[in-house]
């Protein structure tokens, strides 16, 4: 899969311009993830910044379910800003 057309489509990014998206895209890595999979666990710590191509995340808080993100949303983007 192509990267650059999901992080131009996706809102955080899409304001960025071609060069910049360039260097944004030779530093991303692609993960897949099956039904069931464990992106990270709550409390760990956020190093990276996580957009879901397609599909969508469940999201609990001590076992219960929060909400979803979908596609083209950011995941663990405050965990990398704050630090």
């Amino acid at each position: 899969m192509d990267l650059r057309p999901v992080l131009a489509e996706t809102p955080v990014f899409a304001g960025l311009d071609g060069e910049a998206l360039d260097r944004l895209c030779s530093l991303a890595e692609r993960q897949d993830l099956l039904s069931g999979d464990l992106l990270y666990r709550e409390g760990d710590p956020s190093t990276s910044i996580y957009v879901v191509a397609s599909g969508r995340l469940r999201v609990t808080s001590d076992g219960t379910l929060v909400g979803y993100v979908g596609r083209r949303e950011p995941v663990g983007e405050m965990g990398v800003v704050v630090g």
